[in-house]
């Protein structure tokens, strides 16, 4: 039997032989990829987290009072129908959010939610608390806003936000994280400008006037 050096002939040998090494070389692989997976998913919040903490300094209320209740979000757009192929393009485009509400410390909000990939830096955990998903609440806070009735109040689509007009003007909301709270403009509903008349023409042959 020759010297047992590294590299030898005889050790190499052994190692072919042995059953246990190339298994445990396997095992090792294996669970060195799966725990870099879990520990890359753990730094990524989920929604419910992330609608947590955020509640949770907005309103100065400990998480452990906050109740998180998953809810509907907003229907698509009338125009979308009951075309069920098309509804499912434009869950598809608005990434199939997560409509989350909290309620804690005399407070209700509810956040529109996407989910952060573990895999891809460019998309992260959010939660926003869109005009769209807190339309009840702001429907209630535009009868004293817009000294309107709710049954006069609808919401139209902005360039930026949804707005909600009433009896002659419009009420402007976005969410102030310093607050906590939302925030309000009222302006006057604006007047539709007309197309600009087409120029008289005259007809072929006809002498001008």
């Amino acid at each position: 039997m020759g010297v047992n050096r590294r590299g030898s002939p005889d050790r190499m040998d052994s190692i072919r032989r042995s059953p246990v090494t190339v298994g445990m070389m396997n095992t090792l692989a294996v669970a060195a990829l799966l725990g870099g997976a879990a520990l890359i998913a753990g730094c990524v919040p989920t929604p419910t987290e992330f609608a947590q903490a955020r509640f949770s300094k907005g309103a100065s209320c400990p998480k452990d009072r906050i109740k998180l209740t998953t809810v509907e979000g907003p229907p698509p757009p009338p125009e979308l129908g009951n075309d069920r192929e098309r509804i499912a393009m434009w869950r598809d485009k608005n990434h199939n959010p997560t409509f989350l509400r909290a309620d804690g410390c005399g407070k209700t909000l509810t956040y529109e939610c996407t989910e952060g990939s573990a895999w891809n830096s460019n998309i992260s955990t959010s939660c926003t608390p869109t005009a769209e998903a807190n339309l009840d609440e702001l429907t209630r806070r535009a009868t004293v806003d817009l000294k309107c009735p709710a049954a006069s109040i609808h919401a139209v689509k902005g360039d930026f936000r949804t707005e909600l007009d009433g009896c002659g003007s419009r009420a402007l909301y976005w969410f102030d994280d310093g607050k906590g709270d939302w925030r309000v403009m009222v302006v006057p509903i604006p007047t539709p400008v007309p197309p600009p008349a087409s120029p008289a023409t005259t007809p072929a042959g006809a002498a001008p006037s």
